[in-house]
């Protein structure tokens, strides 16, 4: 699937890739995908992305002070769908509406990729809790408690504005990839009811081009 973010972001050999994460956390997150692959996820390249963009949003809202809230950060945004591989791809692929049965089951799956995500050593709190509550909504509409507001565990909140931006910038068999700056109008549109007003802040004072060879402008600054 084509996206406005950059498809090439998908990969870790993108330049991009070398630009923003360490050799250290770049061996991290193949070693990842590769665990996630074994697990029979599929991904065009949408988590990879949600992580760099996830990462980015935290720097630009000064949640990455430290080395452990830059790899949670990391993390959260990688393996946010990790439990959509216990769900069946005949519901995940589905091209028309879900039936209430087939919305159930979809909707366990941040349970069930916080319970995957619990096995691998040394996975910090801050990672399960943004897998588990990525989507809530801001307004209380969400799922799996229905938090309202700044009950939402913070990473949570920016990797949910993430998500719904790489979703909504993607080819989908029923749409075409929407435009940044429709994708943010849209965030903007449901700040305070779907969405954290403070993340889709952050997202809007992003430069994005997705004519150019990097996309957007993304920090350069990397832990050492």
């Amino acid at each position: 699937m084509k996206s406005v973010f950059r498809v090439e972001l998908s990969s870790t050999k993108h330049p991009l890739a070398h630009r923003v994460l360490t050799p250290e956390e770049i061996e991290e997150v193949e070693q990842l995908l590769g665990w996630m692959a074994s697990l029979g996820v599929h991904d065009d390249g949408h988590l990879p992305r949600v992580m760099l963009l996830t990462l980015a949003l935290c720097r630009r809202l000064n949640m990455l002070e430290t080395s452990t809230e830059r790899r949670a950060a990391l993390r959260a945004g990688l393996l946010h769908d990790i439990g959509k591989a216990l769900v069946s791809q005949d519901i995940l692929n589905k091209p028309g509406p879900l039936s209430i049965e087939e919305r159930i089951v979809i909707e366990r799956h941040p349970e069930l990729g916080m319970r995957l995500a619990s096995n691998l050593q040394g996975i910090e709190p801050e990672v399960l809790d943004a897998i588990l509550h990525h989507h809530e909504a801001y307004g209380g509409e969400g799922y799996p408690y229905g938090l309202v507001g700044l009950q939402i565990p913070r990473l949570a909140r920016v990797l949910s504005v993430a998500d719904v931006y790489d979703a909504l910038t993607s080819d989908r068999p029923y749409r075409t990839a929407w435009t940044h700056q429709e994708a943010v109008k849209h965030l903007q549109d449901h700040a305070g009811r779907l969405f954290d007003p403070v993340a889709v802040w952050a997202l809007s004072l992003f430069n994005f081009d997705p004519s150019s060879a990097e996309g957007f402008d993304l920090p350069e600054e990397k832990v050492s």
